[in-house]
Protein backbone atom coordinates (compact mmCIF):
# COMPACT_ATOMS: atom_id res chain seq x y z
CA UNK A 1 0.00 0.00 0.00
CA UNK A 2 3.09 2.18 0.88
CA UNK A 3 4.48 1.67 -2.29
CA UNK A 4 1.20 2.33 -4.35
CA UNK A 5 1.11 5.91 -2.46
CA UNK A 6 4.72 6.59 -3.62
CA UNK A 7 3.96 5.53 -7.09
CA UNK A 8 1.22 8.05 -7.31
CA UNK A 9 3.05 10.68 -5.78
CA UNK A 10 5.70 10.58 -8.01
CA UNK A 11 3.07 10.66 -11.20
CA UNK A 12 0.59 13.69 -10.05
CA UNK A 13 3.46 16.26 -11.41
CA UNK A 14 3.05 14.98 -14.60
CA UNK A 15 0.94 16.45 -17.46
CA UNK A 16 0.07 12.87 -18.11
CA UNK A 17 -1.45 12.65 -14.38
CA UNK A 18 -2.97 16.27 -14.21
CA UNK A 19 -4.56 16.24 -17.59
CA UNK A 20 -6.38 12.85 -16.72
CA UNK A 21 -7.52 14.48 -13.38
CA UNK A 22 -8.92 17.38 -14.26
CA UNK A 23 -9.95 15.91 -17.75
CA UNK A 24 -12.29 13.46 -15.59
CA UNK A 25 -13.60 16.49 -13.63
CA UNK A 26 -13.96 18.83 -16.36
CA UNK A 27 -15.50 16.24 -18.76
CA UNK A 28 -19.35 16.24 -17.03
CA UNK A 29 -18.92 19.99 -16.24
CA UNK A 30 -17.70 21.77 -19.64
CA UNK A 31 -20.09 23.02 -22.39
CA UNK A 32 -19.68 21.08 -26.11
CA UNK A 33 -18.86 23.70 -28.41
CA UNK A 34 -22.43 25.22 -30.44
CA UNK A 35 -22.73 24.63 -33.94
CA UNK A 36 -23.93 28.21 -34.09
CA UNK A 37 -20.85 30.66 -34.39
CA UNK A 38 -22.82 33.49 -33.15
CA UNK A 39 -22.76 31.25 -29.81
CA UNK A 40 -19.04 31.36 -30.07
CA UNK A 41 -18.11 33.81 -27.25
CA UNK A 42 -20.73 32.94 -24.32
CA UNK A 43 -19.04 29.04 -25.24
CA UNK A 44 -15.77 30.72 -24.40
CA UNK A 45 -16.81 32.80 -21.37
CA UNK A 46 -18.37 29.29 -19.83
CA UNK A 47 -14.97 27.83 -20.47
CA UNK A 48 -13.43 30.21 -19.28
CA UNK A 49 -15.58 30.79 -16.04
CA UNK A 50 -15.52 27.34 -15.09
CA UNK A 51 -11.57 27.00 -15.64
CA UNK A 52 -10.68 29.62 -12.82
CA UNK A 53 -13.79 27.78 -10.82
CA UNK A 54 -11.93 24.89 -10.50
CA UNK A 55 -8.47 26.03 -10.48
CA UNK A 56 -7.77 24.26 -13.93
CA UNK A 57 -3.76 25.31 -14.91
CA UNK A 58 -3.07 27.45 -18.00
CA UNK A 59 -1.06 24.53 -19.72
CA UNK A 60 -3.89 21.98 -19.57
CA UNK A 61 -6.90 24.20 -20.76
CA UNK A 62 -6.18 23.56 -24.52
CA UNK A 63 -5.74 19.66 -24.16
CA UNK A 64 -9.26 19.77 -21.99
CA UNK A 65 -10.58 21.93 -24.87
CA UNK A 66 -9.59 20.19 -28.05
CA UNK A 67 -12.12 17.00 -27.12
CA UNK A 68 -15.15 19.81 -27.28
CA UNK A 69 -14.93 21.21 -30.37
CA UNK A 70 -17.04 20.70 -33.55
CA UNK A 71 -15.82 18.92 -36.44
CA UNK A 72 -15.50 21.69 -38.36
CA UNK A 73 -13.12 23.66 -35.96
CA UNK A 74 -11.24 20.46 -35.39
CA UNK A 75 -10.39 20.10 -39.05
CA UNK A 76 -9.71 24.12 -38.81
CA UNK A 77 -7.11 23.80 -35.91
CA UNK A 78 -5.40 21.06 -37.83
CA UNK A 79 -3.75 24.05 -39.33
CA UNK A 80 -1.92 25.22 -36.64
CA UNK A 81 1.31 24.31 -35.38
CA UNK A 82 2.01 22.29 -31.84
CA UNK A 83 2.86 25.65 -29.81
CA UNK A 84 -0.16 27.39 -30.94
CA UNK A 85 -2.26 24.37 -29.87
CA UNK A 86 -1.25 24.07 -26.25
CA UNK A 87 -2.23 27.66 -26.84
CA UNK A 88 -5.99 28.66 -25.50
CA UNK A 89 -5.99 32.13 -26.33
CA UNK A 90 -4.68 31.32 -29.76
CA UNK A 91 -7.00 28.91 -30.44
CA UNK A 92 -9.80 31.40 -29.27
CA UNK A 93 -8.55 33.93 -31.44
CA UNK A 94 -8.24 31.72 -34.89
CA UNK A 95 -11.39 30.09 -34.55
CA UNK A 96 -13.26 33.73 -33.98
CA UNK A 97 -11.46 34.80 -36.88
CA UNK A 98 -11.94 31.36 -39.07
CA UNK A 99 -15.54 31.84 -38.15
CA UNK A 100 -15.89 35.76 -38.95
CA UNK A 101 -17.45 36.98 -35.65
CA UNK A 102 -16.80 40.47 -35.95
CA UNK A 103 -18.70 43.17 -34.56
CA UNK A 104 -20.39 43.59 -37.59
CA UNK A 105 -21.78 39.97 -37.70
CA UNK A 106 -22.63 40.41 -33.93
CA UNK A 107 -24.82 43.77 -35.08
CA UNK A 108 -26.58 41.99 -38.25
CA UNK A 109 -27.92 39.20 -35.47
CA UNK A 110 -28.94 41.78 -33.19
CA UNK A 111 -31.12 43.78 -35.60
CA UNK A 112 -32.56 40.31 -36.97
CA UNK A 113 -33.46 39.17 -33.20
CA UNK A 114 -36.99 38.46 -33.02
CA UNK A 115 -38.99 37.19 -30.21
CA UNK A 116 -40.89 33.77 -30.91
CA UNK A 117 -42.05 31.48 -28.09
CA UNK A 118 -40.09 33.25 -25.52
CA UNK A 119 -40.98 35.51 -22.62
CA UNK A 120 -39.85 39.23 -22.60
CA UNK A 121 -37.19 38.15 -19.79
CA UNK A 122 -35.68 35.50 -21.94
CA UNK A 123 -35.85 37.17 -24.76
CA UNK A 124 -33.95 40.41 -23.23
CA UNK A 125 -30.87 38.22 -21.90
CA UNK A 126 -30.89 37.24 -25.56
CA UNK A 127 -30.14 40.30 -26.86
CA UNK A 128 -28.06 41.29 -23.94
CA UNK A 129 -26.05 38.03 -24.55
CA UNK A 130 -26.13 39.42 -28.09
CA UNK A 131 -24.50 42.89 -27.15
CA UNK A 132 -24.10 43.76 -22.91
CA UNK A 133 -22.03 41.44 -22.38
CA UNK A 134 -19.35 41.84 -25.71
CA UNK A 135 -19.27 45.49 -24.93
CA UNK A 136 -18.29 45.77 -28.89
CA UNK A 137 -21.35 48.21 -29.54
CA UNK A 138 -22.78 49.54 -26.19
CA UNK A 139 -21.76 50.60 -23.15
CA UNK A 140 -24.88 49.77 -21.00
CA UNK A 141 -27.64 47.44 -21.23
CA UNK A 142 -30.17 50.79 -20.50
CA UNK A 143 -29.95 50.74 -24.88
CA UNK A 144 -31.01 47.20 -24.96
CA UNK A 145 -33.73 47.69 -22.46
CA UNK A 146 -34.73 50.85 -24.35
CA UNK A 147 -34.92 49.39 -27.54
CA UNK A 148 -36.74 46.11 -26.52
CA UNK A 149 -39.13 48.79 -25.02
CA UNK A 150 -39.24 50.54 -28.33
CA UNK A 151 -40.34 47.50 -30.00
Amino acid sequence: MRNRDEQMAEREPSLVAQTKRFGDVMKHVLPRMPVDPGELMNFWDTCDNLWNLYEVPEELRAKLLLPLLTPKAKSLISRLDATALADVKQIKAFLLNEFRLTSREYRARFNAAVRGDETHVLFTIRLKNLWGLRKRWICSCVVVNAMILIN
